[in-house]
């Protein structure tokens, strides 16, 4: 359950083994103060007039007006990466995201995500690019040669954001982070694209920055940054400059006969909306092409539960949600990032890549009333009967780890298809550490209630059984 704040589409967060190194751009001397911070704000910005030209030349586009470029202490970053997340994200809206993550069990009870997420690109970052500001920010000590390709990058982000506004296209997919993994997989491979345009047109940056890029201590260092927060929440970030690119190239590949402008306007006008659709590109840039199906609620069930319940929160979670889900309890990393798996594909352990991979959708619903447990809802759908028969073993697991020693269940009991029940029905009850639950897996879909109050717990199945899931009309990987 990843939040997208806007400001994180631009990120100029270095991928591991990604860095500057200390001998070629050398930090301005400890004590300096403003007059070395001063030097560094004249060096950025005569390289940032000389690669304003090269963005616009190479991305087919021009300015519409100077972006300006600011270069700011490694300190100052995590107060303005708050100040980004208060303006997007209000302090109650923050609360109650966070109460749900730690419903889910994707963070610990001392963990906050913000903090967390701040400190993280304070360790690493060197700099971003603020679409709301419309400016870029660079990192004291973010200079030389092989600074040039990843300031490339980041300036093709302003030019792209003058044309196409990024704002206009994030701002109403913000709350799904599905559909924005997708949309940011767009901004980051063309960016990169224009980088590796560069990179062949100017050797010297090239080779400067693969020598920054493969610096051993470095990555070393980052990794170990990577460790202190939980995957689900940088893992994602991370991808986009792999899945980005890829999608990009495919793009390409498929329509020889246009460039690279019109291609990436096309991508902005109707691209992928889905992880899945990034990640298995088959699913996109073929005839069968796999759209997931919508998730509706059967109405408001606060209404039903009685006075005092409301809804905390609620979430669309793909493929890749799903999978760091999982890996979170059925990993050995202890939902913290898995670097081999990350280094081939989706960073988690193969049982929870292989139980996600049939996902057609899925949606969480968290209720709360007052100090009483929060109770959870998922609804999910798969490409077949058999993807949901997996899958829905694999949450079953995922609830028995996170629950611990309180689990206690019943047997599986089926139920025969029959007269308003057009499909045959596993379903299992249990009670673990948030009270009672119940999870059926009914042919292609999985409907878990957790933690319901043991007098509420029929009136809230019977609400999620009613859930519907919508196929999209766009879709065709599988016959209607």
């Amino acid at each position: 359950m990843r939040r997208t704040f806007p400001i994180l589409l631009a990120l100029l967060l270095l991928p591991v083994g990604l860095a500057w190194s200390e001998d070629e751009a050398p930090a301005p001397k400890k004590g300096a103060g403003d007059e070395a911070l001063a030097e560094a704000q004249a060096a950025l910005d005569a390289m940032m007039k000389e690669l304003r030209a090269e963005a616009a030349r190479i991305r087919g586009l021009a300015w519409k007006s100077e972006v300006p470029g600011r270069m700011i202490r490694r300190a100052d970053i995590a107060p303005s990466f708050a100040q980004e997340v208060e303006h997007f994200m209000p302090r109650a809206k923050r609360e109650r995201y966070t109460r749900a993550l730690r419903r889910l069990g994707l963070l610990g009870p001392d963990e906050k995500p913000f903090e967390l997420m701040g400190s993280m690109m304070a360790g690493m970052a060197g700099g971003f690019y603020s679409p709301r500001a419309k400016e870029l920010f660079v990192v004291e000590g973010f200079a030389g040669d092989g600074a040039r390709p990843v300031l490339l990058h980041e300036l093709v982000h302003a030019l792209e954001d003058q044309h196409f506004d990024y704002q206009s296209k994030t701002l109403p997919i913000a709350m799904d982070p599905d559909r924005a993994f997708a949309a940011t997989c767009i901004v980051e491979g063309s960016a990169e694209y224009a980088r590796v345009q560069y990179q062949a047109a100017n050797p010297a940056a090239a080779a400067a920055f693969m020598r920054q890029s493969a610096d051993p201590a470095q990555a070393q260092k980052q990794m170990q940054i990577l460790q202190t927060v939980p995957a689900w929440m940088i893992a994602p970030t991370m991808m986009h400059y792999r899945y980005g690119p890829m999608l990009v190239a495919r793009a390409m590949r498929e329509a020889p006969e246009k460039d690279y402008k019109t291609v990436i306007a096309e991508l902005f006008a109707a691209g992928p909306v889905s992880a899945e659709q990034v990640l298995h590109l088959d699913r996109w840039f073929t005839d069968k092409r796999d759209y997931p199906r919508g998730i509706l609620w059967a109405g408001d069930l606060t209404e039903a539960l009685g006075r005092g319940w409301e809804p905390l929160y609620e979430q669309r979670m793909g493929e890749l949600a799903l999978a760091l889900y999982l890996d979170r309890y059925l990993g050995s990393t202890n939902g913290k990032l898995n670097v081999p798996a990350f280094m081939t594909g989706i960073p988690a352990t193969d049982s929870a890549k292989k139980a996600a991979e049939g996902w057609d959708g899925g949606r969480l619903l968290f209720l709360a009333k007052g100090a009483e447990p929060i109770v959870m809802i998922q609804a999910w759908v798969f490409d077949t009967k058999d993807d949901a028969a997996e899958a829905g073993e694999a949450l079953l697991d995922a609830l028995k780890a996170q629950h611990g020693d309180a689990w206690k269940a019943k047997d599986w009991s089926a139920t025969a298809p029959g007269l308003g029940r057009p499909f045959a029905t596993r379903t299992l009850t249990y009670e673990g550490r948030f009270g009672p639950g119940r999870i059926a897996i009914r042919h292609d879909q999985v409907v878990i209630v957790d933690g319901a109050p043991a007098a509420s717990l029929e009136t809230i199945w019977k609400w999620a059984l009613k859930t519907r899931f919508l196929r999209d009309d766009r879709d065709t990987w599988q016959s209607k």
